[in-house]
This record gives C-alpha cells, sequence and structure tokens, in this order.
C-alpha cells in the first residue's frame, strides 16, 4: 500500500486496476511511500498493514470491470499472447471452488500473495472486505475505465491530472475474447460479488 503522511491519503492496489500507474502519479501528487518497503519498488504494491492514527487518513482504492480485468491477468500470465482458443481452455480449467483456499490460509495482511493455480485474478471484492478491517474509514472507490475524472474528485487533488503509461499494452480490445457465451456465463458467476458490488453490467458491451 501506498502512504503519504503529509497529505493523510492511503492508496490500496488492487492488481490489475492500473494500481502501477495511479501509485507513480501518487507519489508525484502527494509524496507518498510504499509500506512495507519491499528489496524492489513494487515487491509491497498490493500489501495492506495497519497504520498509526489510521482514522486520519482518506483511504481509496481502484476497481476495474471483472470482464477486463480477467483478461489482463490472462495477458499476464501467458506473457501477453492473444490466442483465443487457449483463452477459452483456459477458463474451462478454472473450478468452481477456485479461491476456497485462499481464503482459507491466508491473513487479512496479506491479500493476494498466494499464487493461484490457474493464474487469475481474486475478486475485487476479496480484497477491500479483507482490508477494511485495518480502517475506521470507509476505502473509497475509484474507477479504472473512468479513472482521470475518479481521481480528479478525489478531495487530496489540487492540481490538473497527468498520468504516467506503464505496464504493456495491446490494441486487441478484451471483448475480443468473449465470443463464446459459455465463457461469458462463467466468468459472469466466477466474479459476481464484483458485478454487484461495483455496478458493472453483465453483459459484454
Amino acid at each position: 500500500m501506498w502512504v503519504s503522511e503529509e497529505s493523510k491519503v492511503v492508496y490500496l492496489a488492487l492488481p490489475k486496476t492500473a494500481s502501477k500507474t495511479v501509485a507513480s502519479w501518487l507519489q508525484g501528487e502527494t509524496g507518498c511511500v510504499c509500506i512495507p518497503r519491499g528489496q524492489r519498488k513494487w515487491d509491497t504494491h498490493h500489501e495492506c498493514q495497519p497504520i498509526t492514527n489510521e482514522h486520519q487518513y482518506f483511504v481509496f482504492t481502484t476497481v476495474r470491470n471483472p470482464y477486463a480485468r480477467f483478461v489482463s491477468r490472462f495477458k499476464q500470465s501467458q506473457r501477453y499472447k492473444t490466442d483465443r482458443k487457449y483463452f477459452i481452455d483456459f477458463v474451462r480449467s478454472i473450478r468452481p471452488n477456485h479461491f476456497k483456499k485462499f481464503s482459507s490460509i491466508r491473513g487479512p495482511n496479506h491479500a493476494g500473495k498466494l499464487v493461484l493455480n490457474p493464474p487469475i485474478a481474486l475478486p475485487q471484492v476479496r480484497y477491500i472486505d479483507t482490508w477494511q478491517v485495518n480502517f475506521t474509514n470507509t476505502i473509497s472507490i475509484t474507477y479504472q475505465e473512468k479513472l482521470m475524472s475518479s481521481l480528479a474528485s478525489l478531495p487530496f487533488v489540487r492540481r490538473d491530472i497527468k498520468l504516467p503509461l506503464l505496464g504493456k499494452h495491446d490494441n486487441i480490445p478484451w471483448q475480443f475474447f468473449y465470443d463464446d457465451k459459455s465463457i461469458v456465463i462463467k466468468i459472469r458467476d466466477l466474479y459476481q460479488e464484483d458485478f454487484e458490488r461495483f455496478g458493472y453490467s453483465e453483459k459484454i458491451e
């Protein structure tokens, strides 16, 4: 997580939600630092831990459309290959109880540290609900799809936002991977909590 003691801001970085872009922007905006500090810059980027006087801080995170987030994680795990047939096989290998092992063996400060097999993204509500126990103030939500306007609305922002472009990108839209109805249904069911909590449409648009 990223903390600015001067601005009294905490950013909780959810995987595959433009979190490195937001964190890099936030460093320039507030001078925040990653806590706990790892040997490399992004080592502890997605971790969360209690902080002193946490009730004084504005706490926020960023969420993303579950369909798009799943594809982003798939591309990352496959070194950005875009084979649609392999994507379908990949999804079909997932079992209904895929996330149970995670919740049974990890504590509240270690969300995201377990390597899932196949390597898919944990539902975003699992992170947020786990992190919330460390904070009195409700975690505020910003949206990756409208990142500029979401960040601009935050109470500590005092100037125009200029976001760095980090990570790998391609020109293939995430909708490309969802031409099989059975795959759409499986991802929808897998991330039902995210669709309901954050108001994303279950339709492919």
